[in-house]
Order: C-alpha cells, then sequence, then structure tokens
C-alpha cells in the first residue's frame, strides 16, 4: 500500500470515527430523555405526599419551598399518561441496543485506527 493510500485510509478512519462519537453523544442524549420522561410519568402516577406546612412553618428558611412545590404539583397529567410507560421502555432498551452496536463499532475501528498507524510508522521506517 502506497504512503498516499495509507493517508487516505487513516483520513477515512478517523472521519468514520468522529462520525460515531457524535452519533454515541446523540444518542446517549435521546436516552437521557427518554429516562427523564419516564422518571416524570412515573412521578406522575405516584405524586409524593405533600410536604408538613408544620414543619416548614418552624423553619422559617425552608417556607418558600410549600409554594413552588404547589405549583410543580400542578404540571398536566396528560403529558405523563402511565399508559405510556411500556412504549418508553422498548424506546430505552432498542436505544441502549443501538448505542451498544455503535460502541463496538467504535472500539473495532479505533483498533483498526490504531494499527493502521502502527502500519503507517513501520512503512516511513523503511523509507
Amino acid at each position: 500500500m502506497s504512503h498516499v493510500e495509507l493517508g487516505t485510509a487513516l483520513g477515512d478512519l478517523r472521519e468514520r470515527r468522529t462520525a460515531l462519537r457524535c452519533e454515541l453523544a446523540s444518542v446517549g442524549h435521546w436516552r437521557r430523555l427518554v429516562r427523564a420522561k419516564m422518571d416524570l410519568t412515573i412521578a406522575r402516577g405516584a405524586a409524593p405526599r405533600p410536604l408538613s406546612s408544620n414543619m416548614l412553618d418552624s423553619r422559617p428558611q425552608h417556607a418558600a419551598l410549600l409554594p413552588i412545590l404547589d405549583s410543580l404539583a400542578q404540571v398536566p397529567s396528560e403529558g405523563f399518561p402511565l399508559g405510556e410507560l411500556p412504549n418508553l421502555r422498548d424506546l430505552d432498551a432498542h436505544l441502549a441496543s443501538y448505542e451498544n452496536d455503535l460502541r463496538r463499532e467504535l472500539m473495532a475501528l479505533t483498533d483498526r485506527l490504531v494499527e493502521q498507524l502502527a502500519e503507517d510508522r513501520n512503512h516511513h521506517a523503511l523509507d
């Protein structure tokens, strides 16, 4: 393989590796969003018990919590239907599988890149 062909192969490997890393970052972001929606859906289905105003009255530095939590509890529940949980879990599992495939491909590509770099160094040593 000529020096030009080695350089092109290295460039292609680097470009593919960069594209895989960008895709992995996107998949990670999507998984965080799906898991957050799952958490919100579960939280809406099992709302916590309100904080005790008696307890908060004796701790005036925390009194501002009640109105904030009250407004948070007013989030419309139709945005987080419990029936959507199985679909969200399936979506997360599918994204996890895709993420694992990308990671395996990235590791294999990185190995090829390292091998190619070593071959390129050996080629230069022979020149």
